[in-house]
Formats: structure tokens, C-alpha cells, sequence
């Protein structure tokens, strides 16, 4: 397959709802690609006016044809090449793909003007959605729901499944194989309409074939009364910077706090993470909240993980206090590894 990288933009698109792995080798057609960049993109279909998402670690194709990239392409429906820096050259582009997986996409249209849910399609082992709205989005809510059978109320998953309606973020659901799915509208917008794709899966080995770890974290003393990098990993010391080393790649997927007494305070804690040569951590977005006089809680975010590559260390810091006196804590971030 030939690629005109003049302009930037899609350039080709591949089913991959089948398959677990791709694999691509590209070779010069004309002219040397120096400076030309090629980023193997999810998508949910062969249009290239549907989404199409950067893969969780962004991945480029080497274009002088000196490597061969290899794709986990299991969680995925569609690939689209996507020129994203032009040169006025060519590139041949051959692609192989391996293993075996049942998959298929749906496309669901759903009226914001109203709460509403769509029509339902049958769930699989996992699904994966991405919403592109038509309009800028201001008040509207769109969630996925459940249930068991047709007729029966959609009801929210555990924690609930929302859709960012901005066509470029991917909400992964694990789901049940024998119940129903719905897109659904939970807060109106007038004029408001979203495509809904949901890339949908069965059961591959994969999925059983992990581990859980724990990165944790404590604090003797009275919780800080503002931000604060307060929680040593072991010797007192704290700050920002340095933490523990996760040595393999997965995903940030929970976390969970318990302090020795709260005398009616409120407090939150999120989890940081740098990459090998940062000198400053950066919020995952993944924290845990204690409520008035509360002592233990934790956070589930097994649908909307925080992708943690080998190397990536980890941290924490207390990001709002308020009220009583929280005194003492250990605090851990839960990671799901593919088993070894």
C-alpha cells in the first residue's frame, strides 16, 4: 500500500476487530521521509470523519523501513494511519496480523434533546466507546447502561460508565455476556445529537491473566492542612520527585486510604506518577476521599484506568483538607499487570 505524505490527516484505515496484533514494515517509495510521521491511531470504523483516538502509549511507524512495529490491536476495532507531520514523499506500507479475536462495532445515534436511551445491542465480554457529539457540548450527559433483558429499565454500571462527548476520549466497560447495552442520555441538551460507536468483544486469555500490585504509602502525623507531598515510602523522607518503580506496564485502577482517627475531618489524596528522568511527579487524576469522621474509603477506576508504563514511578499527595483533625494514614494505589 502506497501512502502520499504530502498533507497531513488519515491516510488508511484496517479492520482489525478480529485480530489481537499487527504488525507493520514500511519501505521509501519516493523520496526520503526524513522528517514525515506516521501515528497508528484507534478507530471504531473505515470512515475517516469517525473518531480516532492516539494509542495509549503513542505509536509511530519507522518509515525507512530500518524496524518493524508490532501493534496490540486486542482492545481495538480499527487502525488509521494518520500522516500528523507531512513531507512531500511516499512510503509502501505491508502489514501482517496475528492471533484471533471475536469482535464487532456498532454505531448508535442518540438524541440529546431529551433524557433517552437507544436502542439496545447485546453486550460482550468488554466494550469500548467513544462519543463524538455534533455541537459544542454545554449541559448534556451521556452515559452506558444496562440490563438484563429487553423491556427492562437500563440501569448505571458500578461506578457509572460516562461518556466524554468530545470524539477523542475511549470509555472501556467490562461488561456481562448476556445482557444488553444502551447509550443514554441522562442530562438534555437542546440541539444536542452524539454518534455513539462501541467497539464490542468476547472473552480473551488476556483478560484473566493479571495481576493486582500494590504501591503504598504512610503518614505518622496529623494529615496536611493543604497540598502537600506529606507520604513516605519507607524511610520519612517525602516530597516530590521520587517514588517507587513500577518495573512493568498496566494500568492505575483504584486506590484507598485508612487513617488511625478523624476527629470530622474531610481530606483527599491522589496518586502522582513521573516518568524515569522527571524531576516532578504529575496528577493521574486518580484520588480517594475520606467524608466527615470517616477512617477508611477507597476509589474504583477499573473503567477508566491510568495507563503506567515500565519505568513510571509512583507517589502521592494530599490535595484538599478541610475541617476536624485527620491524624495518621496509609494510603495505596492499586495496579493491574499482565500476569508474567
Amino acid at each position: 500500500m502506497i501512502l502520499e505524505l504530502d498533507t497531513t490527516g488519515p491516510k488508511a484505515a484496517i479492520d482489525v476487530t478480529r485480530v489481537r496484533t499487527i504488525r507493520f514494515q514500511c519501505q521509501p517509495a519516493n523520496g526520503n521521509p526524513s522528517s514525515a510521521v506516521v501515528e497508528v491511531k484507534r478507530a471504531f470504523s473505515a470512515r475517516f470523519d469517525s473518531p480516532r483516538v492516539s494509542m495509549p502509549t503513542t505509536t509511530t511507524l519507522t518509515l525507512d523501513g530500518s524496524a518493524i512495529t508490532e501493534v496490540d490491536v486486542t482492545d481495538v476495532a480499527w487502525v488509521q494511519l494518520d500522516c500528523t507531520t507531512a513531507q512531500a514523499v511516499t512510503v509502501n506500507v505491508e502489514w501482517a496480523t496475528g492471533g484471533e479475536v471475536n469482535g464487532s462495532v456498532v454505531e448508535l445515534q442518540v438524541n440529546g434533546d431529551y433524557a433517552t436511551a437507544s436502542q439496545p445491542i447485546t453486550a460482550s465480554r468488554k466494550a469500548f466507546v467513544v462519543a463524538s457529539p455534533n455541537v459544542a457540548v454545554t449541559s448534556g450527559v451521556f452515559e452506558m447502561k444496562q440490563s438484563i433483558a429487553d423491556g427492562f429499565t437500563p440501569v448505571s454500571f458500578a461506578p457509572a460508565a460516562s461518556l466524554t462527548l468530545d470524539g477523542s476520549t475511549i470509555t472501556e466497560i467490562d461488561t456481562s455476556p448476556s445482557g444488553l447495552l444502551y447509550a443514554a442520555c441522562t442530562t438534555a441538551q437542546s440541539g444536542l445529537r452524539a454518534s455513539v460507536f462501541v467497539y464490542l468483544r468476547d472473552e480473551v486469555e488476556s483478560d484473566s491473566e493479571y495481576s493486582i500490585v500494590c504501591v503504598f504509602a504512610e503518614e505518622g502525623a496529623t494529615i496536611a492542612s493543604s497540598s502537600n507531598f506529606q507520604w513516605s515510602q519507607g524511610d520519612g523522607d517525602v516530597g516530590d520527585g521520587f517514588g517507587i518503580v513500577v518495573p512493568y506496564g498496566g494500568e492505575l485502577i483504584a486506590a484507598s486510604l485508612s487513617v488511625q482517627s478523624n476527629a470530622s475531618g474531610t481530606c483527599t489524596v491522589e496518586v502522582y506518577k513521573g516518568a524515569d528522568a522527571d524531576g516532578t511527579s504529575s496528577a493521574t487524576g486518580v484520588s480517594v476521599s475520606l467524608s466527615s469522621g470517616e477512617r477508611h474509603n477507597y476509589a474504583d477506576y477499573s473503567s477508566s484506568p491510568v495507563t503506567v508504563n515500565a519505568g513510571d514511578w509512583i507517589t502521592f499527595k494530599t490535595t484538599a483538607n478541610a475541617g476536624g483533625t485527620i491524624t495518621g494514614g496509609r494510603v495505596a494505589a492499586w495496579i493491574k499487570i499482565p500476569r508474567l
